[in-house]
């Protein structure tokens, strides 16, 4: 399954320059290429790591009070379809249907290149937060949704996109957060300011003390929290180097950059920023990072739609193949995600 994917979607990227097979693809196939990614996350059976858990949780909810540390949303959400049905399939269905609906509308709102895009999260996010982390996996896809909103300066909607993804997952919250720094105008040089910073962060982060003693957002009881759970969780140098790299492919494609995807980098620089500063705690720095390295989707296809010269534009595919193909492989080296089950109904 997961290799019949993955060569579907690699040779949907090889026709999408072809003007008419794009306009093809993105009317006709992009849609049916979610329909098929949220049916496989919606049928799956104990694929995910984090499969037992939402299992437990479904079981286990049984009344507005129950596992009062999961967000009101969710547990909303939980009550409402065993209204309906016991089965747990319906959980992540739903969930997954959800979260690939918000990630359509976002992809066809913000880049042209509809499937190189999807092929990218499909290595990147999809297991990681579509079968693992659903919850974030789905404010993800809400976050994305919700960024068409940014430029119209259309708050009501932004709130609301907010308090969709909020009640599900706490990281919703980062939304207007993102808002505020697309907004912001920089000059390049600060670019390279904010990378340097963050490097001595990452070598160098005596901010441990100072966030645990803060309480906005919940942030000093998180950091205590995660701290207490595994208080040696490090970066690993590879996950590191990934984001060095990323970050300076976009740092150098700034000039070809078109001003909105220049603001939407803002945002994502402001996962760079959270990544180094909670590099003193693996968990924290990884899961806000990769709410904000969900714009990889759009940034990239972008800049490569944005490059003139040919031999430039085969090396960033080149990049992108070996790099998506890099991470899916690692992911399905984790016996909990690989081999791929459907539910028996």
């Amino acid at each position: 399954m997961y290799l019949f994917m993955y060569i579907s979607l690699l040779f949907l990227v090889t026709r999408e320059n072809n003007l008419k097979e794009k306009i093809d693809i993105n009317k006709k196939i992009f849609p049916i290429v979610i329909i098929i990614l949220g049916l496989i996350a919606g049928f799956r059976y104990y694929v995910g790591t984090d499969y037992g858990t939402y299992i437990e949780l479904f079981n286990g909810i049984n009344s507005i009070k129950d596992y009062s540390y999961v967000e009101f949303g969710f547990r909303v959400l939980i009550l409402f379809i065993k209204m309906f049905t016991s089965s747990s399939v319906a959980l992540f269905v739903l969930m997954s249907v959800l979260s690939m609906l918000f990630l359509y509308y976002g992809i066809k709102k913000l880049t042209d290149k509809t499937i190189l895009s999807i092929f990218i999260f499909y290595g990147i996010f999809y297991i990681g937060y579509i079968f693992n982390a659903v919850r974030q996996g789905f404010a993800m896809c809400v976050f994305l949704y919700s960024i068409q909103y940014f430029e119209e300066r259309n708050i009501v909607k932004i709130l609301i996109c907010t308090v969709i993804a909020t009640l599900i997952h706490s990281s919703g919250i980062y939304i207007p957060i993102a808002y505020i720094a697309y907004n912001i105008t920089l000059k390049d040089k600060y670019y390279i300011y904010i990378l340097i910073c963050g490097l001595i962060l990452l070598l160098f982060n005596p901010l441990q003390k100072i966030l645990v003693n803060i309480n906005i957002l919940g942030i000093g009881e998180k950091v205590t929290t995660y701290m207490s759970i595994n208080p040696n969780d490090k970066l690993g140098i590879v996950s590191i180097l990934q984001r060095l790299i990323l970050m300076s492919l976009m740092l150098i494609s700034l000039r070809i950059m078109k001003v909105k995807d220049k603001k939407i980098f803002n945002i994502y620089v402001l996962g760079w920023i959270a990544y180094t500063v909670f590099s003193f705690q693996g968990i924290i720095a990884t899961r806000i990072n990769m709410f904000f390295r969900i714009l990889e989707i759009i940034l990239f296809p972008n800049i490569i739609e944005n490059i003139t010269n040919e031999k430039n534009k085969k090396y960033m595919y080149l990049f992108i193949i070996l790099w998506i193909s890099v991470i899916l492989i690692v992911d399905l080296r984790n016996p909990a995600n690989f081999p791929y089950k459907i539910v028996r109904i």
